[in-house]
C-alpha cells in the first residue's frame, strides 16, 4: 500500500499542472534560481547567459527560474549579477525568457535587493538595510550599512514593482516572480524593511503593479512566490 502511494506521488511530479491563471506547466519539476554570474558588468544578459539557460531548459523541467536579479543598483551583490533595474536590461531578459520557453518550460525570475549583504563598491556607494547592524557574510568582514529611511523604503518598493512590471509587461515572458531581499542572514522574506513591506500582501502587489498606465490582465498575471510559497493572484 505504501509502495503504491509512493509511486503515485512520484508519477504526479511528472504530470502537467494547470495554474488558475490558465498557464500550464509540462510537469511539477521546478529548477530553482541559481546564480551563474554570466551577466556583463551592467547586469545585462550575455551569450553566455543564454547558453547556460538553454542547457538548463533542455532538462525537461516544467518551470525554470532565472537567478537573482537586482531591482536597483543599490541592491547589487555580485559583479556579474543579472539586473532588471532599467529598460536597458529588457531586451536581453526577453531573449532569455523566450529561450527557456522554446524548450517547453515556463520561465520565472527572482527579483532581489541585497540589502546590507553587499559592498559599497558593488552598490555605487550606497549600502542600506533595515538597521545599521552588519549582515554576517561567511567569507569576509561585512561593511556597516546605513539604516534605511522612509525614502529608502519607498525606493525599494518602487524598484521591486518596476522590476515586476518589466518582467511581466515589457519582457512579456516570465510567468513567475520570486520576491527576495537578502538583508537578514538565512531569512529571505523580509521585504523592503522588517514589518513594513506592502509587497508581503499579494493583493497590494497586483494593485501596485499597474504602473504608468499599464495593467496586468488576469490571464497574464504571474504566479508570485514568497519564500517558497506560491500566491496565485486574482
Amino acid at each position: 500500500m505504501v509502495h503504491k502511494m509512493t509511486m503515485k506521488l512520484f508519477q504526479a511530479r511528472f504530470s502537467p499542472y494547470m495554474f488558475k491563471n490558465s498557464k500550464s506547466a509540462l510537469n511539477r519539476v521546478l529548477v530553482p534560481p541559481m546564480a551563474s554570474e554570466t551577466a556583463d558588468g551592467e547586469g545585462c544578459v550575455t551569450g553566455e547567459t543564454l547558453a547556460h539557460y538553454q542547457k538548463i531548459a533542455e532538462s525537461g523541467a516544467g518551470i525554470v527560474m532565472v537567478e537573482y536579479t537586482f531591482v536597483d543598483p543599490s541592491g547589487k551583490s555580485e559583479g556579474r549579477q543579472l539586473g532588471i533595474s532599467t529598460q536597458n536590461h529588457v531586451q536581453g531578459l526577453s531573449q532569455l525568457a523566450q529561450a527557456i520557453k522554446a524548450s517547453g518550460a515556463l520561465a520565472g525570475i527572482q527579483l532581489t535587493h541585497s540589502g546590507g549583504k553587499s559592498t559599497q563598491v558593488l552598490t555605487q556607494g550606497l549600502l542600506m538595510a533595515p538597521s545599521s547592524i552588519p549582515t554576517p557574510i561567511k567569507d569576509r568582514v561585512p561593511e556597516t550599512p546605513k539604516e534605511m529611511t522612509d525614502e529608502d523604503i519607498q525606493l525599494w518598493k518602487e524598484s521591486f514593482l518596476a522590476g515586476a512590471s518589466r518582467a511581466v509587461i515589457a519582457v512579456g515572458g516570465f510567468q513567475s516572480i520570486d520576491f527576495i531581499e537578502h538583508t537578514l542572514q538565512n531569512s529571505l522574506v523580509q521585504f523592503v524593511a522588517v514589518g513594513r513591506a506592502i509587497l508581503a500582501d499579494p493583493r497590494g502587489w497586483k494593485e501596485s503593479v499597474m504602473l504608468q498606465g499599464n495593467s496586468v490582465s488576469h490571464s497574464n498575471c504571474p504566479q508570485v512566490l514568497f519564500n517558497s510559497g506560491v500566491c496565485e493572484i486574482h
